[in-house]
C-alpha cells in the first residue's frame, strides 16, 4: 500500500510540474518575429562577403572583356552565367555550372536537330506546336525531377526556345545555338570557375535556390 501511495504522489507531483510549466510558457510574452531583410545580418561587416562579391565580379568582367575584345557579343551568355551560378561554395557553383552546361547542350542539340531536319518540312503552325510541346515535355520532365537535376530541365527549355524562336518566321540560323553553348563553356575556363578554393563563401543576398 505504501508503495502504491508513493507512486500516486510522484504522478501527482509530475502533473503539477507540467501544469506549472505550461502556464509559464503561455504567460510568457511572445518574441516578436524578426523583420525580413534583403541582406544577411553581417553583409557589411564580414570580409567573406566582400571576397565572394569580388570573385564573382572578376569572373564576370573577365568574360565581358574577353568577348568584347574578340568582337563576339553573341556569347554574352558567359556574363549572365557567372552571376547565375555563383553560390556559397565552390563545389555548389561547379555543380550548378555543370547542370547549366549539360542542359544547354541537350537543349541546343534538340534545337539543332529541329532546325536542320524538321523546320524545312513544316508548313503550318500545328506542326510547330507539336514540336514545341515535345521539347517542353522533355524539359518539364527533367525539371520536375529531383532537385539535383531540376536546374538542367530549365536550361534545356531555355536553350531550345531561344534557338528555335528567332523571329516571326521559320529560321535556319544556327548562330544562336552555337553562341549560347560557347558562352556557357567559356565560364568553365574563367578564373572564378576554375579556382580550386575550398570552403564556404557566403552570398551577399539571401535567396532560395532550387537545384537554382
Amino acid at each position: 500500500m505504501a508503495l502504491g501511495r508513493h507512486r500516486l504522489r510522484r504522478r501527482a507531483h509530475r502533473r503539477a510540474e507540467l501544469v506549472c510549466f505550461c502556464r509559464t510558457r503561455r504567460d510568457a510574452p511572445a518574441e516578436p518575429p524578426k523583420p525580413k531583410s534583403l541582406f544577411v545580418s553581417d553583409a557589411f561587416t564580414n570580409p567573406a562577403h566582400v571576397h565572394f562579391a569580388l570573385k564573382v565580379t572578376f569572373a564576370a568582367m573577365f568574360c565581358y572583356i574577353f568577348y568584347e575584345a574578340i568582337d563576339w557579343s553573341g556569347i554574352h551568355t558567359a556574363l549572365i552565367t557567372c552571376t547565375f551560378i555563383a553560390l556559397e561554395s565552390t563545389e555548389a557553383t561547379l555543380y550548378k555550372g555543370t547542370l547549366r552546361i549539360v542542359g544547354c547542350v541537350i537543349g541546343g542539340a534538340l534545337a539543332l536537330f529541329s532546325i536542320v531536319f524538321l523546320m524545312p518540312h513544316m508548313e503550318t503552325i500545328a506542326s510547330l506546336v507539336v514540336l514545341v510541346a515535345c521539347a517542353a515535355a522533355i524539359a518539364g520532365w527533367v525539371a520536375a525531377g529531383s532537385e539535383r537535376i531540376s536546374y538542367a530541365g530549365l536550361q534545356i527549355a531555355f536553350a531550345f526556345f531561344y534557338s528555335v524562336f528567332q523571329g516571326y518566321a521559320p529560321d535556319t540560323d544556327l548562330d544562336n545555338v552555337r553562341n549560347r553553348v560557347v558562352g556557357i563553356l567559356l565560364v568553365s575556363s574563367s578564373p572564378d570557375s576554375s579556382s580550386n578554393t575550398s570552403g564556404r563563401s557566403p552570398p551577399l543576398i539571401e535567396s532560395k535556390i532550387k537545384g537554382s
